[in-house]
């Protein structure tokens, strides 16, 4: 409950994706709330995770589809949208804080800090240049560069995900003692209320999450299809389960039919957070075919929280979650054969997998719910939080 001499948040958000970016945003204000701020909410739209149909939606594929420079003109003019709004905003709550998540570039939070003397902590996501790859920006590395220079001069503090970020920034001459690396977490009473679903016949074998390139789901069918090519026995054993919404949908569900892979390959629509924890009770396996190096992938923690084994690429920020003794199986990315290995390790080993998956799921709840680290991002600039989790 916000008691009446609670502080006020003033919290910014840009263009901010529909899938595990929405959910983070989403977390980080139900968080602040919960911690007894008062948060005033600012964005372009409202953040509405894995929804693929309306007006937000037909503009978003538009400004995908048009040239370089029509890309940047619309994000440019949602932030003078954004900024508009939010100056309004700091005029009628009197922040004694401006919180800003920046997706791409942004001069927002700059601004408002500047005009209005109000301190600000900035949430930075993937480093522009290494999405470049998959075509999910097109501003200028100038933009970038000017943009990441204010917020380093300007913020109190600079938050990333992983380590990686911030060399990145650190690169870009962000003043290293600013930023701070808090990877991404869960809400953990979601995943306390579970409890896991025996095994019957088979291993039900989930992956959650948007169908983008980056994670990389044509290789866990290709990886399908050469089990059955081999007319494996493990089949008999697994179903994978396909959960969410995303662009290249409908192409990975047509490369499932042309594998002939119906049989064990089921697709579900997305689903609302609240009831991604139900789901992941009844599932066995948590799988992540692929992630970009330079974030934070979350449902490597969902997974965890709700005691599935977790079988993940492995590279440094997918491990970074995890220790030795954990139930994760690791595959070399974009690696058929290493997936197909860790798969049949895993199935073949499931009751020592479980067991060490139940142990596992104690230490990310304790250690990844997002009250713990929302605090740990406001350690040291808010007096309310000195002690820090």
């Amino acid at each position: 409950m916000v008691s009446e001499k609670a502080k006020t948040v003033l919290f910014v958000y840009g263009m901010v994706g529909r899938g595990g970016d929405a959910i983070q945003t989403l977390a980080f204000i139900q968080t602040l709330q919960d911690i007894g701020y008062r948060v005033k909410t600012v964005g372009p739209v409202p953040l509405s995770p894995y929804k693929f149909e309306g007006k937000e939606s037909k503009w978003r594929n538009y400004a995908r589809r048009s040239p370089k420079l029509i890309r940047e003109l619309l994000y440019i003019a949602f932030q003078l949208l954004v900024f508009v709004r939010a100056a309004a905003a700091v005029l009628q709550v009197r922040p004694q804080h401006i919180f800003e998540r920046v997706g791409n570039y942004t001069f927002v939070g700059t601004a408002l800090s500047w005009l209005f003397k109000v301190p600000l902590i900035v949430y930075m996501d993937l480093p522009i240049q290494h999405e470049k790859k998959y075509g999910l920006v097109g501003q200028t590395p100038y933009l970038e560069k000017l943009s990441t220079a204010m917020l380093g001069r300007r913020s109190t503090r600079i938050i990333v995900n992983t380590e990686f970020s911030k060399k990145y920034y650190v690169n870009m001459r962000v003043q290293d003692s600013k930023i701070m690396v808090v990877p991404n977490g869960i809400n953990a009473d979601c995943f306390r209320r579970l409890s896991k679903t025996p095994v019957d016949d088979f291993l039900k074998v989930v992956y959650v999450g948007s169908f983008v390139a980056w994670h990389n789901l044509p290789l866990l069918l290709q990886a399908m299809k050469r089990l059955s090519d081999e007319n494996s026995p493990l089949l008999d054993r697994v179903r994978i389960q396909l959960v969410g919404e995303g662009h290249g949908k409908n192409e990975i569900m047509a490369l499932s039919e042309q594998l002939g892979l119906k049989k064990w390959v089921y697709f579900h629509g997305a689903l609302a957070n609240d009831h991604i924890g139900c789901l992941l009770s009844e599932a066995h396996i948590g799988i992540l075919p692929g992630t970009l190096e330079t974030g934070s992938p979350m449902k490597l923690v969902e997974y965890a929280a709700a005691g599935c084994v977790v079988l993940s690429p492995d590279l440094v920020n997918c491990r970074s979650f995890f220790t030795g003794e954990d139930a994760v199986a690791y595959f070399k990315p974009d690696d058929v054969d290493d997936m197909v290995r860790a798969l049949t390790a895993v199935v073949d080993n499931y009751p020592d997998f479980a067991q060490r998956a139940r142990e596992m799921q104690a230490r990310i709840l304790e250690r990844y719910n997002w009250e713990r680290l929302v605090r740990q991002m406001l350690c040291g600039i808010v007096d309310r939080l000195e002690d820090c989790a």
